[in-house]
């Protein structure tokens, strides 16, 4: 249960993702996954720092005025047995409030966790989610729940991180040993279903603080790694320098790559979802890999369009709704997607893969994606 996950009290509610949830409802594990990875960033960032936002937040010319907050029973929705639903950005704005009092993190996480955006005006979509008019209606919910008025991956999706204290102390050593644990027996999943050997060729995209990377290249792979902040590159290279290894890194987004030598796999930890032009990116990848290879998709927010987690990613593919990630979008601008199973295995489908699934009888954080490449 939802609840029961809330309360838990490990900092930021980051055991949402493991030791209580996994594995008992497959349905509800995806989703999961991707609150903690949002909490996960937001716990990475260094908040001595300002966040890096794309510009000023400025009102958006069809915005009006904020009426004041409305009042909401945080206790109520921190205890509710399902999703609780927040009908308007008003009513979140008021959840936010009350939240922001509360004596703890793990108190916000409660209510924030536990509630989603259910504002008709904003879940409308498109009938195509193949359409250039359906990501532009993408991208007009992120704005309206940014309050910017341009994305950037470049400039939004940086965390304002300590390099030498993540690379002393990376993400996952920051808890307990349960949440280690959970990790590290993921990765072993993930590294287990990827069928990777010494010398393979791998490339990971959007690695954070790149724990399965540095795996791979202590195993003899030959990795290289992409990413659109600075920040975690020095914080890969700082970790890979004093294992005395060498991992390739590489600033850029999601479509960097076509000009590289062909690998064997290409995989994403808690990253496709950051991905605007996931659907280029898809057919690109197409002609990066070695005859063999296949893509790998591993925790990431796809979900069951009829199950638990369904109110927060209530079309194909879009911003997640749930409250945790809301605050990520408002809060520092990061592209937080939720993506439905049917929708995913299309997209997988159109780009020319053969969409196959593995899930982890122990662990959500092991579920994984795969993509091989269909026969022309």
């Amino acid at each position: 249960m939802l609840r029961e996950i809330a309360r838990s009290t490990i900092p930021l509610g980051l055991r949402i993702a493991v030791r209580k949830y996994f594995p008992p409802d497959p349905s509800r594990v995806a989703m999961a996954v991707s609150i903690a990875d949002a909490a996960r960033r937001i716990r990475e960032s260094d908040h001595t720092q300002m966040p890096v936002v794309a510009r000023e937040r400025v009102q958006l010319a069809t915005d009006v005025p904020t009426p004041p907050a409305v009042s909401v029973p945080v206790a109520s929705i921190a205890a509710a047995k399902a999703s609780w639903p927040i009908f308007s950005l008003q009513e979140f704005s008021g959840v936010l409030a009350e939240v922001k009092a509360l004596p703890s993190e793990q108190e916000r996480v409660k209510v924030l966790a536990n509630c989603h955006l259910a504002d008709p005006t904003i879940v409308t979509m498109p009938d195509d989610p193949f359409s250039a008019e359906y990501r532009q209606r993408v991208l007009e919910i992120y704005y309206k729940l940014s309050n910017r008025n341009e994305y950037s991956a470049a400039e939004c999706e940086r965390s304002p991180i300590n390099v030498e204290k993540t690379i002393l102390r990376p993400s996952v050593y920051t808890n307990d040993g349960g949440f280690l644990g959970s990790y590290l027996e993921a990765y072993g999943q993930i590294i287990k279903q990827m069928d990777v050997k010494p010398g393979m060729r791998v490339l990971e995209y959007g690695p954070g603080d790149g724990q399965i990377s540095l795996h791979l290249a202590r195993l003899g792979c030959d990795v290289t790694v992409v990413d659109v902040d600075h920040s975690y590159l020095s914080v890969i290279q700082g970790q890979a320098q004093r294992l005395g290894m060498s991992i390739n890194t590489v600033h850029g987004d999601f479509l960097t790559g076509a000009d590289f030598e062909p690998f064997d796999r290409i995989f994403f930890f808690q990253a496709f979802h950051h991905a605007l032009v996931h659907q280029e990116a898809l057919h690109q990848m197409r002609g990066m890999l070695k005859p063999g290879g296949f893509l790998v998709f591993a925790a990431e927010p796809i979900i069951d369009p009829a199950g638990y987690w369904s109110p927060a990613v209530p079309y194909p593919w879009g911003p997640r709704l749930d409250g945790l990630s809301l605050r990520a979008i408002m809060v520092h601008g990061w592209m937080e997607l939720g993506f439905q199973e049917p929708y995913f295995r299309e997209a997988l489908a159109r780009a020319g893969w053969a969409p196959d699934k593995y899930t982890s009888p122990t662990n959500g954080l092991g579920i994984c994606y795969f993509g091989r490449p269909t026969v022309a």
